[in-house]
């Protein structure tokens, strides 16, 4: 046997031995086909060996509550993500379904055992079909805050019986595997406590994906890191907005650390300062410039951050939150850079939680062109650090296979240091 097949066989039986895999699950978006130009992103230009798991945001729901593509293209899209497993068959894909704009239809479908049956029985046909290994679902109920308690039950029923149905598919048709099946779920408290039962619906998730983003942004008038990984402040209406407070919330309601997979945006939310002089945290300011590509105010994605910051931006550290934020003029705009992604993959180790998640690949610089360093550079930053050795923790690997994890790690480490990889990375010392 070659000493390399052999290498391969008994570093995949130690990790499966110690049970250790971390997951690095990376969202795409429909929508970012339609972007201009050299932003234009297709599934085909993902990297295969990049992620473990990459899910396509959304489906759609009929007005039988039978799943559909969105538009008819994305079926075209569906094709060129899942034949990526040609070139990487340990790569696992999924198609996601909810989300804030699509949650009303998939908040009536939930509302009837009737209507879940007809929904369940219309994804595995789906899915199969389409070559998808599984179903994601992003609750995020408009209600809740209403006091709409009712319909939490109805997300935790439609879990489960995407669950069962999972199942017993699997027992009829033993030459596949078992669809996995996922959720997205806000790492708002406020939030949670109103639109889910914790206690319950996890038991019939594969893994269960944390938005800890969006914490804060310009609707609150003052400058703000979108996710930071601790409070800034004292102020009891602070505290929550966090990843720390977040993550903690959802493992005191009994959820296994393994399920919880931390989410990292690759995007950030812009400000105007007031002009007062001050630039730091908390300091008055409105929404900030559109992203010349997202065209969006108060928003750009991580490629039109790191333009912002190759153009002179002054950066600065926030030692509370353990994140970088830039500014230039009076454009201020928080980010994570290569010290803010190891300080929260190492707290993502010691809390045991199962890896990480990104929204989206679409917004890191897939081309390669506006960073100037590489491709993806932000989720390669992310899966370096994810994995790095450290003192006192255990070396896991994404789950997938050994040679193909090699294989996307050897790309990371060929590109540069963690140091030098990505403008993301520049911060020599804090």
């Amino acid at each position: 046997m070659h000493l390399s097949t052999v290498f391969v066989a008994v570093s995949l039986f130690f990790h499966l031995a110690v049970g250790s895999h971390y997951k690095l699950v990376c969202y795409v978006s429909s929508w970012s086909q339609y972007r201009p130009g050299v932003v234009r992103f297709t599934p085909d230009k993902a990297d295969p060996f990049l992620c473990s798991h990459i899910i396509f945001a959304f489906a759609d729901i009929d007005e039988s509550y039978v799943i559909r593509a969105a538009e008819v293209a994305d079926e075209d899209l569906y094709r060129s993500l899942n034949v990526l497993k040609q070139r990487n068959p340990a790569l696992k894909t999924l198609l996601s379904v909810g989300g804030w704009n699509l949650n009303s239809k998939l908040a009536k479908m939930a509302s009837k055992h009737s209507h879940r049956t007809k929904f369940v029985s219309s994804v595995l046909r789906f899915l199969r079909f389409h070559g998808f290994d599984g179903l994601d679902v992003v609750w995020q109920d408009p209600g809740a805050f209403g006091g709409e308690h009712r319909a939490r039950k109805h997300f935790t029923h439609l879990l489960k019986e995407l669950h069962v149905g999972f199942n017993e598919e699997a027992l009829l048709l033993t030459k596949r595997h078992k669809l996995l099946l996922s959720t997205a779920v806000s790492g708002l408290e406020e939030y949670a406590r109103e639109a889910y039962n914790t206690h319950t619906f996890p038991q019939y998730a594969d893994f269960i994906s944390l938005m800890t983003y969006d914490f804060q942004g310009p609707w609150q008038r003052v400058t703000s890191h979108t996710s930071p990984l601790y409070s800034h402040t004292h102020d009891p209406r602070d505290q929550e907005l966090n990843i720390n407070h977040a993550v903690k919330y959802w493992l005191s309601q009994g959820v296994e650390p393994r399920k919880l997979i931390l989410g990292f945006p690759a995007y950030s939310r812009t400000f105007q300062l007031k002009g007062n002089g001050s630039h730091g945290m908390g300091v008055p300011a409105q929404e900030g410039h559109a992203g010349k590509y997202t065209k969006t105010p108060g928003f750009m994605a991580s490629y039109e951050v790191c333009q912002l910051i190759r153009s002179g931006a002054v950066i600065k550290w926030d030692r509370k939150q353990k994140v970088p934020y830039a500014i230039k003029g009076n454009q201020w705009v928080g980010f994570d850079d290569g010290h803010s992604l190891r300080k929260k993959t190492e707290w993502l180790r010691r809390q045991g939680l199962g890896g990480a998640m990104v929204w989206s690949m679409d917004l890191d610089d897939f081309t390669g062109t506006l960073c100037k360093h590489g491709t993806f550079p932000l989720i390669r930053l992310l899966k370096k650090s994810l994995l790095a050795r450290h003192r006192g923790y255990h070396h896991h690997k994404l789950g997938a296979s050994h040679a193909s994890w090699r294989k996307g790690h050897q790309a990371v480490k060929h590109s540069a240091s963690i140091s030098s990889l990505s403008p993301f990375a520049f911060l020599k010392t804090h």
